[in-house]
């Protein structure tokens, strides 16, 4: 049977329309395909564009941490800034891109940052108020994105439990070890080399840096350091860690501009005058409570000279008394061979309490045999050791002021007595300037800081010690007293000492048989709560810089001299029994160190 030609043309035509169909099917299949090929890359450009942007955050924290040390503000973060030949504008703000132009290796595209005071990116960061914001943009292959994080200050005592960043040209260590006892607990770390000169060399450490190795291949920390080769590990970088200088940040705490010169600032504003206070004459307790009805303003502060020793205790004259004891005499009279006046205590009494100098008063001694009755019975003296009698056999030698002793007069069995006081300085919240730090110990002289205003009752704070000497007769500097806190506090970010002497020592010491002013045995550790900052070096300066001397007893099983907190210097001498312990506690007046992010963190998209 024969097919009609027009069934074979609606045979056709139906072909032709599923062709068309199917072809229009096709199209949009691979239409659709496309876009979301194209979709699909432009969310991963996207997304590649952010984490680059994030990676500018990062690169811009880096950035802020190496670069810490420099004197110039400007050059220790990116500026919000366009940088010299950019061409870039941001879509939809209209001028060119702001900030430091980075890339990341593996990454196709580029970054810029800045650091800024404000979000809105119109003032850069003063290099210390906490708070600041990064900004950073990225462009990758069409896609920009945005990102800005909120950075809180990490303070520069926050880091490391000691530093020193001295590499020396000469081969000088930047960490020295004479008969030394050390216990690091934290990271010790340093850009130059380590000498022991120990005869029972023992230095230990929970973590080392030996830092700066692309300069410095001379001995650093080992493994034989570590307090347990399990717990701590011992880290190598090519690069030197480097600290702004003490001037640099004195000015930066005090915001001071180029060309105001830090120390002399600091010398016509500190609180030396007016932050200093004592104890009243009539304060209860032994030793009375620090609190404002026990205390007072001390007249006339103290000097840019702080010193314990000298007529009248130095710095200490004015300084109200906290304690008392009185020894019984048994006989006064004129010292053989000498000019001296000569006091015999009652046995047991008095032995090793009265160092040269000391003052003291004499009560209750009559008017005979010759004796001058003109201050009614009461003699201030100043005792003098003339090398036999210094609380040796319970005698000690004076001078008498005010009064006669006629040669060959005597008194015996009389039942006058020595009243020995102790002097007490207190330190409020603020900042104090001295050119020389000179105490040894003296059981008749107190320091206490008080960052919580007890005495004064005024606004809690950090005491703050700068010690420079800008009349080219600097001094070395030294404390052997014991730094006491009042109320008990140990936190060591509320106190801070920051010296600039370049080329002198500044010596921590833990006498080696002191005693109280009772003549009672210290037997325990001198505590220091607190952190120590001595920078004088710029980084490439090999000359002699300022060093931290941390001096303990030497015999084996001694007490130690303790510091609480962090030690960064330019380098530091351990001698004897030492130790170290570091606390992160750090305080919005402290030096920036790193920043860490805190928050307002947002995707501008």
């Amino acid at each position: 049977m024969r097919r009609s030609k027009r069934n074979f043309g609606g045979v056709l035509v139906t072909v032709l329309v599923i062709v068309i169909v199917s072809s229009m099917i096709v199209a949009a299949t691979l239409m659709l395909s496309a876009q979301h090929y194209s979709l699909g890359f432009s969310e991963a450009r996207s997304e590649s564009a952010l984490l680059l942007a994030e990676g500018g955050i990062n690169d811009e924290l880096t950035f802020i941490s190496k670069n810490i040390g420099n004197s110039s503000i400007t050059s220790i973060s990116s500026q919000p800034v366009a940088a010299n030949g950019e061409t870039a504008i941001y879509p939809g703000e209209g001028s060119i891109i702001k900030g430091r132009k980075g890339s990341i290796s593996g990454t196709d595209g580029n970054f810029w940052v800045y650091t800024s005071q404000d979000q809105a990116g119109t003032t850069g960061w003063d290099g210390k108020t906490s708070g600041f914001w990064i900004t950073a943009r990225s462009y990758v292959r069409g896609s920009w994105r945005k990102v800005q994080a909120q950075v809180t200050n990490s303070s520069i005592f926050s880091l490391y439990a000691v530093f020193a960043l001295a590499n020396y040209g000469n081969s000088s260590p930047a960490i020295s070890l004479q008969s030394s006892d050390v216990i690091v607990v934290g990271t010790a770390g340093t850009n130059g080399i380590i000498s022991n000169n120990s005869s029972y060399p023992y230095f230990k450490l929970d973590n080392g840096i030996n830092a700066n190795r692309s300069v410095q291949t001379g001995t650093g920390f080992s493994n034989t350091n570590l307090t347990d080769a399990n717990a701590g590990a011992i880290y190598v970088q090519n690069t030197p860690v480097t600290y702004p200088l003490t001037s640099d940040v004195l000015s930066r705490t005090f915001g001071l501009n180029t060309g105001t010169d830090p120390w002399t600032y600091i010398s016509g504003h500190s609180s030396n005058a007016t932050g200093v206070y004592t104890f009243r004459s009539n304060a209860t307790g032994s030793p009375p409570a620090i609190n404002t009805s026990n205390c007072q303003a001390m007249s006339g502060g103290v000097s840019t000279t702080l010193s314990n020793s000298g007529g009248n205790l130095g710095s200490w004259a004015n300084a109200g008394t906290s304690r008392k004891s009185s020894f019984t005499i048994t006989n006064v009279s004129k010292a053989s061979g000498s000019s001296l006046i000569e006091i015999t205590l009652q046995s047991n009494q008095g032995t090793g309490l009265f160092p040269t100098g000391r003052s003291v008063t004499i009560t209750g001694v009559s008017g005979t045999n010759g004796i001058d009755t003109a201050t009614n019975g009461t003699w201030a003296i100043t005792l003098t050791n003339d090398g036999t009698g210094n609380g040796a056999n319970n005698k000690i030698h004076f001078t008498l002021t005010g009064s006669t002793f006629p040669n060959g007069a005597s008194y015996s069995n009389n039942s006058g007595s020595v009243s020995i006081g102790v002097r007490t300085l207190i330190f409020e919240p603020g900042d104090y300037y001295f050119n020389n730090i000179s105490l040894p110990y003296n059981s008749q002289t107190d320091l206490y800081i008080d960052p919580n205003a007890l005495a004064s009752g005024g606004t809690p704070g950090q005491v703050r010690f700068w010690i420079n000497d800008t009349s080219g007769g600097a001094q070395n500097d030294n404390i052997q007293l014991q730094v006491n806190v009042a109320g008990g506090l140990t936190d060591p970010s509320l106190f801070r000492i920051y010296v600039g002497k370049k080329g002198k020592t500044f010596q921590f010491s833990r006498p080696s048989n002191p005693v109280d002013y009772l003549g009672t045995a210290l037997t325990g550790d001198f505590n220091v709560y607190g952190g120590v900052y001595a920078v004088c070096n710029a980084p490439g300066d090999a000359s002699s810089g300022s060093t931290i001397i941390f001096d303990g007893p030497t015999a084996t099983g001694s007490p130690r001299i303790v510091l609480t907190g962090s030690l960064l210097a330019d380098s530091v001498n351990f001698n004897g029994n030492c130790k170290i312990v570091y606390n992160p506690a750090s305080n919005p007046s402290d030096p920036v160190g790193a920043g860490i992010i805190s928050g307002g963190y947002n995707d501008g998209g």
